[in-house]
């Protein structure tokens, strides 16, 4: 048994290893004709900008996705300041007419995901060109290799029983180098995740297959998120099954977060997509879902007919009546240990490392501050965010709409739930 352990720890090893070297892998370069559809379908009105992109990007070099993203950047950079350079002058002549013209010039979004628009049409390489082998060499492969040192323990942990012996002497869970290595390893992976998001291109060519299947398009990397959170939900829930076959409220509750996780969090959306519907996760209730009132989903919902219109009312009910009624009787526990996707992947990811919580009165007050800082910050972004979208101004009592929600998703959305929320699982 602890061969096979070794053994498909090796295996796991070796895809996650493949999985994160092919981020390194590829060329990338557009085609006159590619770059043409490209500009046509962002119907950029600049010149200047064309002509940057066609120097940074139509070209014979064989271009890692780390130089293509800097020259795709650098060109979306020279294109802005040059129109900044106008408005900037315009507006020291006092010629309104001519700086207001400037502005449609501009291209706004954040560099790295207007790098990886580009990037997702001009890879091309082994891991593009077969993706459904890909596929086996790194989430196959990890799977495999992480079930081989899972299941043994059916017969390695003995009689069906709580079994804790030795967490405080593994480098894993008591925060050891391998704790470091993983630690540092999520840290990256929701870096790239949320900020640069063309590094991780490669990633989503290995489940196109999969995303054109379920929602009819290619995969982005948050497709490539929600697939992984799955993955390593069912393979962890396998441990919880074997750990605590003994517990029927744990395997009870270990179920009820996988379904919720796979079918209303992941499946339902993309098959929504599929049919030309909004994806929508239906359990997922505000402030968890805090993008749910700005403007642009709202004008989505508005503009989405029939359903569109059932999601907006289900969303509200869901946040103003069924999530209150229910912390009321059964506390908050219902939903963030039984429904909700975050609390699933503590549950079964995070369950090895429950011990390293702090359990202390002083912790318990710092985690209710936190809790409700955090929710009294969602309530006024929200705030602001309804009265500006129905009065058409730009801020409300002096908070701007546009900073509110940039502040809050970066600050929370980002960081707080995502890059420390689980990246620190294995110290804190």
């Amino acid at each position: 048994m602890n061969v096979l352990k070794q053994l498909g720890l090796a295996l796991f090893i070796i895809g996650i290893g493949i999985f994160t070297g092919s981020i390194f892998t590829g060329n990338f370069s557009l085609t006159d004709a590619e770059l043409n559809d490209f500009l046509a379908s962002k119907n950029y009105k600049s010149e200047l900008i064309k002509d940057e992109l066609k120097k940074a990007t139509v070209t014979k070099e064989n271009l890692n996705i780390f130089e293509f993203s800097n020259r795709v950047r650098n060109a979306y950079k020279t294109s802005n300041n040059y129109y900044d350079a106008l408005i900037a002058k315009y507006d020291a002549e006092k010629n309104w007419d001519k700086k207001g013209e400037q502005y449609q010039y501009k291209i706004y979004g954040k560099p790295h995901t207007l790098s990886y628009e580009i990037a997702k049409k001009a890879g091309s390489g082994f891991v593009k060109e077969n993706s459904g082998l890909l596929w086996w060499l790194t989430f196959g492969l990890a799977i495999i290799g992480a079930l081989l040192f899972i299941l043994p323990n059916l017969v390695l942990l003995g009689r069906p029983g709580i079994k804790n012996n030795g967490i405080y002497h593994k480098a894993s869970t008591n925060r050891g180098g391998i704790a470091w290595v993983v630690f540092v390893y999520l840290v990256v992976f929701y870096l790239l995740l949320y900020f640069m998001p063309d590094y991780i291109v490669n990633w989503t060519y290995i489940l196109d297959p999969i995303s054109i299947f379920l929602n009819g398009g290619p995969a982005n990397q948050w497709f490539v998120y929600g697939f992984l959170y799955c993955t390593v939900m069912v393979v962890m829930a396998v441990r919880m099954y074997i750990k605590y076959r003994h517990n029927k409220y744990q395997i009870i509750r270990t179920t009820s977060v996988l379904f919720f996780q796979i079918v209303f969090a992941f499946l339902i959306p993309e098959i929504m997509t599929s049919l030309n519907m909004p994806g929508y996760d239906f359990k997922n209730a505000f402030p968890l879902d805090y993008d749910f009132f700005f403007e642009w989903n709202l004008d989505n919902l508005r503009n989405s007919g029939a359903i569109g219109l059932f999601i907006l009312v289900w969303g509200t009910i869901l946040t103003l009546i069924i999530v209150p009624v229910m912390v009321y009787f059964f506390g908050k526990r219902w939903y963030c240990s039984w429904v909700c996707g975050c609390g699933g992947l503590a549950e079964t990811l995070g369950d090895p490392y429950r011990q390293h919580s702090d359990k202390s009165l002083n912790a318990w007050k710092l985690e209710r501050w936190l809790v409700h800082g955090v929710l009294l910050f969602s309530l006024v972004m929200t705030l602001v965010t309804l009265y500006c979208y129905f009065s058409g101004a730009e801020a409300f009592l002096g908070i701007k709409s546009q900073w509110i929600k940039d502040t809050y998703s970066f600050l929370i959305g980002a960081w707080f739930a995502g890059v420390i929320g689980t990246g620190f699982y294995y110290f804190w």
